[in-house]
């Protein structure tokens, strides 16, 4: 027994010295996280904009990524194609649905079916969209993964399409590194 404790005692004092010492890292909005990452940002952008290429590069860049011209990445849910779609006016972006027909016939007309820029404002957290799954066969029903800030952990939940809401009573899983899906 003397020597289980021992060795007990002996692995206990190992984890203790090999605890990682920049765990403070994963604390997404902690004040020490968030003054390491701007010292960083702020090394890189003045090592950056020192390079002759930087500014046109940059320019070029910021005209793609705010370009309405961009095409979207369609998935197809039944009798409709949903995008997520980013740009200067939805920073965090919208989550929005065309009909198939229209779609096809290159005018689709978006209905935005959840803005993650009003959730975030109505929530008070920085949400990122995860994706989406839907319920088959009428797809009026879809899990939603939303994450705190980027971070891999989400916060799944379920969404009427419909109503544009999320289901009060529906089904929920807390932040995690899990995975949920509907079984159809």
């Amino acid at each position: 027994m003397l020597l289980s404790l021992s060795i007990l005692a002996g692995i206990q004092n190992l984890n203790a010295q090999n605890e990682d010492p920049f765990l403070w890292l994963e604390e997404v909005d902690g004040v020490k996280a968030l003054e390491f990452v701007a010292k960083q940002n702020k090394l890189t952008v003045d090592k950056l904009t020192q390079q002759k290429e930087y500014q046109p590069i940059f320019n070029k860049s910021l005209e793609i990524y705010n370009s309405t011209d961009r095409i979207a990445f369609p998935t197809i849910y039944g009798a409709f194609v949903y995008n997520f779609w980013q740009d200067k006016e939805h920073v965090r972006g919208i989550w929005r649905r065309s009909t198939k027909d229209d779609y096809i016939k290159g005018k689709p007309n978006w209905e935005t079916i959840l803005d993650i820029d009003e959730l975030s404002m109505k929530d008070s957290v920085k949400w990122v969209f995860k994706g989406a799954n839907g319920l088959y066969p009428k797809y009026d029903r879809f899990m939603i993964n939303l994450s705190k800030g980027g971070g891999d952990a989400v916060v799944a939940k379920e969404f009427d399409v419909n109503t544009k809401n999320f289901i009060s009573d529906g089904f929920v899983m807390e932040e995690s590194k899990g995975d949920v899906s509907y079984w159809d």
